[in-house]
């Protein structure tokens, strides 16, 4: 399963990035479209007050929409609702973010691919040996991430399970600009056109 969180403040943006125009629809239909054109079996929108009221009409058999009326709580409580509105009878959970416009359907699955073949440890990709997002997290992990408090991820889960990771070099394939400002979001519409 994957878990999208989309339920940020924005509060260095200044408005609600995931809303903002890109690529002719939404920030944030990006990762939506990449986890639905994924082979994830179900994908689960965690969105805020704006997203939700927008998204909110768009759920299907294999994709749901969940409220998160509190934002201010964090990521934590983010992935903790992503992970309580399904039946917890998945392997592992994908954690994408709302805000990275390149991310692809065809790199999902090459995480995914890479994943299967050790479905109990952690999936952490890297670029030039720097970490980044999307982990995957074997069920076996579900209960920690349940546990996290706070305007955390799963950092702190990597972090104190080492023995766990696998890591995967996608540098070559994947671009994971995210988008934190206005200035991100124009350079990342500049990338686009070139």
């Amino acid at each position: 399963m994957g878990i999208i969180l989309a339920s940020g403040l924005s509060t260095r943006f200044g408005a609600n990035k995931l809303l903002q125009e890109f690529a002719g629809g939404r920030l944030l239909d990006r990762s939506v479209q990449a986890a639905l054109g994924s082979t994830l079996d179900d994908v689960v929108l965690v969105s805020g007050p704006a997203v939700h009221e927008i998204y909110k009409d768009n759920s299907t058999a294999r994709f749901s929409v969940v409220p998160n009326e509190t934002p201010e709580l964090g990521m934590s409580n983010s992935i903790r609702l992503g992970l309580s509105s399904v039946e917890l009878n998945y392997d592992g959970a994908m954690i994408l973010l709302g805000d990275q416009p390149f991310v692809t359907s065809h790199v999902l699955n090459h995480f995914i691919e890479r994943w299967k073949e050790d479905p109990d440890r952690i999936l952490i990709p890297t670029i030039n040996g720097r970490r980044t997002q999307p982990v995957i997290f074997p069920k076996s992990t579900f209960g920690d991430l349940m546990g996290l408090k706070g305007d955390v991820g799963g950092r702190s889960i990597v972090n104190s399970n080492p023995q766990l990771l696998t890591t995967l070099d996608v540098t070559e394939i994947y671009d994971d600009h995210d988008i934190d400002d206005e200035d991100d979001l124009a350079h990342a519409r500049r990338v686009l056109e070139s």
